[in-house]
């Protein structure tokens, strides 16, 4: 996606770098990050129930807007952004009595099941399905009544794996336990006078739905009253009177009003419907299954057996304690990878960029406290001097992963702002990873004259401010002929009254320069400039002979000396001696 960005000269730097880390208060768990959305407000403006098959290609939402199940195909698997309408929703307008909200299946997709409720009525519906997770072969079966069982409205559902326990959320802040002696079969369903039910209040005043890990000793609240996720373990599956409550987390940035909740099978995607604002799908990943706040643990490198936990700065190779190597490929350019075996410098064949053609470079970080700023610095004279870079190219996230602006820092028009494209993606660190854990940022643009050295660099820094850097060397030879105007300047010209002279620098880092007339000029470490050919004209006898370049001047300088000798002495003077007086005159006297 290519977002706004701000072009500034190398006298501003300062004032940039103070916008640059500007940081706002964090509201995100790090473990738990948002990857990106699916706006469905096309098909529904509010999305509730939130159901997938066992592989993630098939998303079913319930619509309570327009009180229908929308069907999406997704070509990959629990990633909402590829997901896609099938235009063949399943119509409830003429079933339901009150408002669709929560939505569940059987493992199968065989059995349909949703919370049909509003202030005076509230029902679970259960529905036959021909063909599983094919809401068009679904048919009404069953409607049971359990209103005198809530406080509130019912919002959300779910079910254990065999359908014989059954769960209801309702807006006042409870959690409803059912057994079912025959799975899903919502007839063979009671509640046992709120025995086994749960209050929340205290942590989601408002739930709206529910979902759990296999073993049922997880579980996770959706609240809209806050735009949270709440998380709570059981001592015994599904029985969510043995819940004690873990931590809260704020999606509200994502989702303002959370409504359905659904997981990846292998725990490691969430994925949130909500309403406010508009209908969209969110999609977040996390770290350890089933788990928004915790790090996975990885074999130490050493050998010894002990747990290291990914906590370490940002980098774009190797654990900075441990050295293992946490990330594979975390350079490209023009789509060739190439791994950082060293997080200081790293050895890199030198690599020919063409002026006036796109070129890509991108980086993959590691980032244990989520990534703020990707950074990109071209022409560093040498290793541990990236401060000195030509060319710097900051793209600077927000909290939610999103690029939130693209900074350019050049001394000259380097590259083509125009040309410049940035995307962002989540990806996997290294390929037999399970988690999407990097950030992927992968630039393109179009370079207009060359650089001065090779070295390139690129930085990262994370939310806590910490800052990491790894040197490419021997990096890029930009080079050719530039695409921009040659600088000129006015300097004083050579000739007497000539005043100032237009020079032209006859390649960028050049000393020499041109006039129009042909004249040749260097210029010093100090910024003068010294006429270095002579042009042929200024050697052709003139007639004047006071023109010091006269053939005949040397003759003309002695005879004016012989002319004074003959003046000077009327004014005779004892003290002086006229002799070497006379001897010493220069060519000033005779010429002015």
């Amino acid at each position: 996606m290519l977002m706004r960005f701000f072009k500034t000269t190398f006298i501003c730097l300062t004032v940039l770098l103070v916008s640059v880390f500007l940081i706002p208060v964090e509201n995100v768990s790090a473990l738990t990050t948002f990857v990106d959305a699916l706006d469905v407000s096309g098909e529904t403006i509010e999305p509730f129930g939130l159901a997938f098959n066992s592989d993630g290609t098939v998303m079913l939402v319930a619509d309570s807007d327009g009180d229908q199940i929308v069907e999406y195909s997704c070509s990959t698997g629990f990633d909402a952004s590829t997901c896609t309408d099938s235009g063949d929703p399943l119509d409830l307008g003429s079933i339901i009595n009150a408002t669709l909200t929560g939505l569940a299946f059987n493992s199968a997709g065989t059995t349909m099941l949703i919370t049909d409720s509003d202030q005076t009525t509230d029902e679970i519906g259960e529905f036959s399905c021909s063909t599983g997770f094919d809401v068009s072969t679904c048919t009404a079966i069953d409607y049971v009544d359990i209103q005198e069982d809530l406080s509130g409205t019912a919002t959300g559902l779910a079910f254990n794996s065999a359908g014989t326990t059954m769960l209801v959320t309702d807006d006042n802040g409870d959690i409803l336990e059912y057994s079912c002696s025959s799975g899903f079969d919502i007839s063979t369903c009671t509640n046992n006078s709120n025995a086994n039910d749960l209050d929340i209040s205290g942590t989601a005043s408002s739930p709206t739905d529910l979902e759990f890990n296999p073993a049922g000793t997880k579980m996770f609240v959706t609240d809209d009253a806050n735009g949270e996720i709440n998380e709570y373990t059981l001592s015994v599956g599904f029985d969510v009177s043995t819940a004690t409550f873990v931590n809260v987390l704020d999606i509200s940035t994502q989702e303002l009003q959370p409504q359905g909740i659904a997981f990846s099978t292998n725990g490691l995607t969430v994925i949130i419907s909500g309403d406010g604002g508009g209908g969209d799908i969110s999609e977040f990943t996390l770290e350890v299954a089933f788990d928004l706040f915790s790090s996975p643990t990885i074999a130490s490198s050493s050998g010894g057996g002990s747990d290291q936990q990914w906590k370490t700065k940002p980098t774009f190779g190797l654990d900075h304690t441990t050295f293992r190597q946490l990330v594979d490929g975390g350079f490209s350019f023009n789509g060739v990878s190439n791994d950082i075996t060293d997080n200081w410098w790293t050895p890199f064949a030198e690599q020919k960029v063409k002026i006036g053609s796109i070129n890509s470079f991108t980086a993959k970080a590691y980032a244990d406290k989520q990534l703020r700023v990707q950074e990109f610095l071209f022409s560093i004279p040498n290793v541990g001097d990236a401060h000195k870079a030509e060319l710097e190219i900051e793209v600077v996230y927000d909290y939610s992963g999103e690029i939130d602006r693209i900074n350019v820092i050049q001394k000259t028009d380097i590259i083509d702002i125009d040309s410049i494209k940035v995307i962002h993606s989540k990806s996997k660190c290294q390929s037999d990873d399970t988690v999407k854990r990097c950030d992927t940022t992968r630039l393109s643009m179009k370079f207009l004259e060359p650089l001065q050295d090779k070295i390139m660099a690129i930085k990262a820094i994370d939310f806590k401010g910490r800052v990491h850097i790894t040197y490419l060397n021997e990096g890029f030879d930009i080079s050719g002929n530039s695409l921009n105007p040659m600088k000129t300047l006015m300097i004083p010209g050579t000739e007497k009254h000539e005043g100032l002279v237009e020079v032209t620098q006859t390649a960028k880092y050049s000393n020499f320069w041109t006039s129009q007339d042909g004249r040749e000029f260097e210029r010093n470490e100090s910024g003068s400039f010294k006429q270095i050919n002579q042009s042929f004209e200024r050697h052709i006898d003139s007639g004047v002979m006071k023109n010091r370049m006269h053939s005949e001047f040397a003759d003309y300088k002695e005879t004016q000396a012989d002319l004074a000798s003959s003046i000077m002495p009327t004014f005779y003077h004892p003290s002086i001696n006229y002799d070497e007086f006379f001897s010493e005159i220069n060519d000033i006297f005779a010429y002015e």
